[in-house]
């Protein structure tokens, strides 16, 4: 762990200015203050903000930072790794980003916090990450996206979760198939699946057709419906359940219905998806925090990289019509 001595001997200054210049930046000079933030950034230290919890006993901190809470996914992973995490008289502490660069951010609380391990969902390799938990004796666990090859990671394997949507509905006997999602390194990956699918059934696949990526902020219901009215339309592929209500949204408002006039598949085996009827890409969620609680356990045990794929299971109901 990286401590206030340490950013002190290397920026050449007494441990008290850099205490000063941590809680009043303001008084220290300006020279030494971009001298020690300089240190504090190649260092990856953070001050040690979990002072209090040490004392307590509640210092058996794991943290987890997310996109958001409004992912069916998302939030039935708080809920059971918090549940599991207790079980070992651990807590969990999430922080939400809303992008990469919050991220790092997030993952510098958690160090502050004293939090022992660390889940989180990278966009890309960061060596700034990568600085502050090795740095400090962080274990780092990678979710859903393997952007970093010295770190454990966990992910879905979302090649062939669109494989086994898409090969569904072409069993049904539709071509003219489109995948709603977010832009970016997982939904290349589901592109990659639903090509896959395409080709092995002798399709000609066509991105502009069959793909309807959502740029950030973008008004998904007005995007659905401008891509249904330039390209003709049996079914669509819905990802994250917040995506797939708008999606819907979009249908009622062009007079569409689910299956009779457009079959559908979502992503997330929600409580809503089951009620609504609807086919569904799930997840095995109990192995997913089986997996994540093995590698935890492990992080003192275990020298080896570990990387563990989980395979999506699809689940067929009412929404996918015969043509």
């Amino acid at each position: 762990m990286v401590t206030l001595i340490d950013v002190a001997k290397k920026a050449g200054v007494s441990p008290s200015t850099v205490s000063r210049y941590i809680r009043t930046p303001h008084v220290v000079s300006k020279e030494k203050a971009e001298i020690i933030q300089k240190t504090i950034n190649e260092l990856g230290y953070s001050p040690n903000l979990g002072a209090s919890l040490l004392k307590s006993n509640t210092a058996n901190l794991v943290g987890l930072v997310i996109p958001n809470t409004y992912n069916y996914l998302f939030m039935t992973i708080i809920n059971q790794l918090t549940n599991r995490l207790k079980a070992e008289n651990k807590n969990l502490i999430v922080l939400y980003s809303t992008d990469f660069a919050e991220v790092k951010k997030c993952i510098k609380t958690l160090i502050s916090l004293q939090c022992k391990s660390i889940i989180y969902i990278p966009e890309k390799a960061s060596k700034t990450i990568d600085t502050y938990t090795k740095n400090n004796g962080i274990y780092s666990l990678q979710l859903f996206i393997d952007a970093m090859e010295q770190d454990d990671a966990i992910i879905i394997d979302d090649i062939q979760g669109a494989y086994i949507a898409t090969k569904n509905l072409i069993k049904a006997g539709h071509k003219d198939i489109v995948l709603v999602d977010g832009d970016n390194e997982v939904f290349r990956k589901r592109k990659e699946g639903m090509k896959k699918a395409f080709l092995d059934s002798g399709i000609i696949f066509d991105e502009d057709r069959h793909l309807c990526p959502l740029t950030e902020n973008i008004d998904v219901v007005r995007r659905v419906r401008k891509h249904l009215y330039n390209h003709e339309t049996t079914a669509l592929i819905a990802v994250t359940e917040g995506i797939a209500q708008q999606v819907c949204l979009a249908l009622q408002q062009i007079g569409k219905s689910i299956p009779d006039d457009i079959s559908l598949v979502v992503y997330d085996d929600s409580q809503w998806a089951q009620l609504s009827n609807y086919s569904a890409i799930g997840h095995p969620i109990n192995e997913l925090i089986d997996n994540i609680t093995n590698l935890l356990h492990l992080r003192n045990d275990d020298e080896k990289i570990n990387k563990i794929v989980i395979p999506p299971i699809f689940i067929k109901r009412g929404s996918i019509k015969e043509i």
